[in-house]
């Protein structure tokens, strides 16, 4: 069930390792409820070209905090675009819509959002907007771009956090070999400049920024290079490679270590979404927790079932929720599923799961956010049709949903 690392475990870990020992079988795990589920409006749904029924990938990213969620739909209206979405007494409903002030076509505006103290953050392939709301309107306040001189293709992935950005860069020519993470830092005037560009202490910088999440101290940076690294800043304030993330267990580069990453609280989780199980899925997510100088690997998260597991992550305070996409959808492959850990300290427990499904279809969890007892899934792809089912025929355009879901909450 857990493997560990260390001869000589800190009794944080080795209470975590006990309580893993004696947790309920997996097969008794209970299912979340559903509490409301969010929707594109119906014009976001066609083309403003040509009026056609095209694709949105609404649920691509998104953002839960505050009483607002965010939702982005990085195809909508051919330029990309983000639902906010406010909790109100009789539910959630939408109340703005964001969108770049230059927004171009395949902008991809809302591939990627971060949502901390006011200030939401979002990314197009492009560029990273940073807004704000002032009188009830969300306004554009700063457009980051990459300089011109580092042949950056794309901006991808971003996290901001105690006014500390980072967003992921693609090189341009130079595929997988030049990747790297910028950071950017807010000014007296609130406004973020760039303060170093991130690269992994290592020959191969493979996807380097495939994933980020960071605290208040440090950045957590996921790679396709089969390992995951944490940066943090040194005595002079410069932000520094503080270790490189290895499962020792693992032995094959292919089975996707390191490329989703999560932290929060003293815990970081590392995935490993192609790594083969003790059964016929796949999936493993590796928990490391603070040792005497540096994270240890403490144990692994119970594999619940469905392929992929640990595609999709996040982890906030108490709450652990890991997707498992499990595509395709097939007789033999279970449909996409969430499954919840509730966190005790060191100590993780498997909590429930959701699972949006029917019983020809299945919705693929893309994007996870947590806040409090809520859950927020974004999947961005039209039900699929099983591939047993000659009779269902999907249309391949893919218009989103994202589903609410009440973590202390479970059908009966």
């Amino acid at each position: 069930m857990f493997t560990f690392t260390s001869r000589a475990l800190p009794a944080v870990i080795v209470a975590a390792l006990m309580s893993l020992a004696s947790s309920p079988a997996l097969a008794q795990l209970r299912q979340h409820v559903r509490l409301q589920e969010l929707t594109p409006l119906p014009e976001e749904a066609f083309s403003p070209l040509d009026g056609q029924r095209q694709d949105n990938q609404f649920g691509g990213s998104v953002v839960i905090r505050n009483g607002l969620a965010f939702i982005g739909m990085p195809a909508a209206m051919t330029t990309g675009q983000v639902a906010v979405f406010t909790q109100r007494t009789t539910g959630w409903v939408r109340t703005a819509t964001i969108f770049a002030s230059d927004k171009t076509t395949d902008d991809g505006f809302g591939q990627a959002i971060s949502f901390r103290d006011g200030l939401l953050v979002v990314g197009s392939s492009r560029a990273a907007y940073v807004y704000k709301q002032i009188n009830g309107v969300w306004r554009e306040r700063q457009k980051i771009v990459p300089p011109a001189a580092d042949r950056v293709d794309t901006f991808s992935g971003l996290k901001h956090e105690a006014g500390v950005l980072a967003i992921a860069a693609r090189a341009a020519g130079n595929i997988g070999l030049r990747d790297s993470v910028y950071v950017f830092e807010q000014d007296a005037n609130g406004r973020f400049v760039r303060s170093a560009r991130l690269i992994p202490s290592t020959d191969s910088r493979a996807g380097f920024g495939s994933s980020i999440d960071m605290t208040s101290r440090i950045i957590v940076i996921g790679s396709f290079a089969g390992s995951a690294y944490v940066f943090g800043r040194n005595s002079s304030g410069k932000w520094v490679q503080r270790q490189k993330l290895l499962a020792p267990s693992r032995t094959n580069a292919g089975d996707g270590y390191g490329r989703v990453v999560a932290v929060d609280n003293h815990m970081i989780l590392v995935a490993a979404p192609e790594a083969p199980s003790d059964d016929d899925n796949s999936g493993q997510v590796h928990v490391f927790l603070p040792g005497a100088t540096q994270y240890v690997e403490a144990f692994k998260l119970p594999l619940p079932g469905g392929r992929g597991f640990g595609n999709v992550m996040a982890l906030s305070d108490k709450y652990i929720a890991v997707g498992a996409p499990s595509v395709p959808f097939t007789e033999d492959n279970p449909p996409g599923s969430v499954t919840t850990y509730l966190r005790e300290g060191s100590s993780v427990r498997p909590l429930g799961f959701f699972e949006d499904s029917g019983p020809r279809t299945a919705r693929v969890p893309i994007s996870i956010g947590i806040a409090n007892n809520l859950l927020l899934v974004g999947s961005p792809f039209d039900e699929s049709c099983s591939h047993w089912d000659e009779s269902c025929e999907h249309t391949g355009i893919n218009i989103g949903e994202a589903n609410l879901v009440r973590l202390n909450q479970f059908k009966p």
